[in-house]
């Protein structure tokens, strides 16, 4: 009855202990490896039901956009072993019920597998020729938004994620599986090649903090362009702040646990001022001054309290809307200037008639219409929300999503769950950015005949994910005290 293209889901962080898919130790609240999460056993379930009224000729592709682990806090082996059992609970069967290419949209809590995957790529390039070295652009900060059109004149339309792959294979998924990365985004053309298309993009480019150094660049030389015209340009000037901070220093040692308890604490008013506080006194005391101590901590604490304000002001800390103004005014920039940018150079047959754009990174789930300046077409926008729990009460917005896109460019929305305080409200739905309107989505329609919330597995889904959720709040209560105690 459906024909699927791509299944897409962002936002699993898996390997972290706020995350609904990974188990967590009772006691010690940390990730458990040796144990599956029952709601990743339940989505996984979901993901074949749908996949199991699939009557198209190819198998779907399955896009993971973006912090699918979680490597800003918590090591690479937990996150992979997680990853590694998702892996297993999909492909366990004789034919796997998706292609054996997984498309891998680096987010910012895993910007890291991009730099490895565009530095292997640089590697095989110079290893499968005898090229003039240095290469006049290379390694590249971005793929093409089409990668697998004939047309385009370049070497390795794939960028294979070689840490991925091993993964995959690791999970006794073999022949010819593989992880592509490709970054930042990645186009979905509906069959005929022209009428419809899905850019699915993980979403961080949506706010300020992820562009530091191109604005401190704005700060220092004011007479250049405020922005580069291209999206690798943005890359270029911001990868090594992502990587650093979101992709690296959680695991860096006993800094990186650190940082980690930090993190928690800023999800408390009460336990951010503490911190504030016990840093205000304790710099002074250990490093000195000449200045009086008094009035070195009052400016240590005034800047601290400038900076986490700003921290605190991320898009997932915005409960009561889909997206703050300003993360909105980058969202249609991004859209109007950066995606269509690469539509023009890729798109032989001209604009595609509908553009859908997919998202995740606010863990906020939502289904929207935009007129958008530089597209000519409403654009259909999608967000796929998030897996996890990382405040100490309920965030209504906050919850998952699946995307589906079929064949024929239509795309519809999975609402797996929104955060409630009711149990009896965790119920799975599907959405459309067209909402009640006359506008046709034969994908709408065809999901909500086959899904059935009130039958396994969807109502063993919501079951489970009201319990984890209510789990994860209370776990969420008790780290905050131990590291402010």
């Amino acid at each position: 009855m459906l024909n699927i293209k791509a299944l897409c889901l962002s936002d699993l962080h898996f390997g972290s202990e706020t995350s609904v898919l990974t188990a967590v130790d009772p006691v010690t609240l940390k990730p458990d490896t040796n144990r599956t999460s029952p709601v990743l056993e339940s989505l996984v379930a979901c993901l074949k039901s749908i996949l199991g009224h699939h009557e198209g000729t190819g198998k779907p592709r399955l896009v993971l956009a973006g912090d699918a682990l979680e490597l800003a806090l918590t090591s690479t082996n937990v996150a992979a072993t997680v990853f590694s059992r998702f892996i297993q609970l999909l492909m366990n069967e004789a034919e796997p019920p998706v292609d054996a290419s997984i498309i891998y949209i680096p987010g910012n809590h895993d910007h890291h597998l991009w730099e490895t995957a565009r530095e292997s790529q640089y590697a095989t390039y110079i290893s499968n020729e005898t090229p003039h070295l240095p290469l006049k652009h290379a390694p590249w900060h971005a793929t093409h938004l089409f990668p697998w059109r004939q047309e385009l004149k370049v070497k390795d339309r794939n960028v294979e994620s070689y840490l991925l792959t091993n993964l995959l294979r690791y999970a006794e998924y073999d022949g010819d599986a593989r992880v592509l990365a490709m970054y930042p985004n990645v186009g979905v053309m509906s069959a005929d090649g022209k009428s419809r298309c899905t850019v699915i993009h993980h979403g961080h480019f949506t706010e300020s903090i992820y562009y530091l150094m191109t604005e401190l660049r704005k700060f220092v030389f004011p007479g250049r362009k405020e922005y580069p015209e291209e999206i690798w340009d943005i890359e270029a000037e911001n990868y090594a702040w992502i990587d650093f901070l979101w992709g690296t220093l959680g695991r860096s040692g006993e800094v990186g646990d650190s940082m980690g308890q930090v993190y928690d604490m800023l999800k408390s008013k009460k336990a951010t001022r503490r911190l504030i506080d016990n840093l205000a006194r304790s710099i002074p005391e250990r490093f000195g001054s000449r200045w009086p101590r008094w009035l070195v901590s009052a400016v240590i604490r005034r800047i601290l309290g400038r900076l986490l304000k700003n921290f605190g002001g991320l898009e997932r800390g915005v409960h009561d809307r889909p997206l703050r103004e300003d993360s909105q005014e980058r969202l249609e920039r991004y859209i109007g200037h950066y995606v269509r940018g690469q539509l023009d150079r890729e798109c032989a047959n001209g604009l595609p008639d509908r553009l859908n754009f997919v998202f995740g990174h606010t863990h906020k789930p939502y289904e929207k219409v935009l007129d958008i300046k530089g597209v000519d077409t409403p654009v259909h926008i999608y967000n796929t929300g998030g897996w996890v729990v990382d405040t100490t009460g309920t965030a209504t917005r906050q919850g998952g999503a699946i995307i589906v896109i079929d064949e024929d460019g239509n795309v519809a929305s999975i609402r797996m769950y929104n955060q409630s305080d009711d149990a009896s409200q965790y119920r799975v739905t599907v959405a459309k950015a067209d909402g009640d309107g006359d506008t046709l989505n034969p994908l709408y329609d065809q999901l909500v005949e086959v899904i059935i919330p009130d039958r396994p597995p969807w109502s063993e889904f919501s079951e489970r994910v009201a319990v984890a959720v209510d789990e994860r709040h209370r776990n969420m209560i008790e780290v905050i005290r131990r590291a402010s105690a």
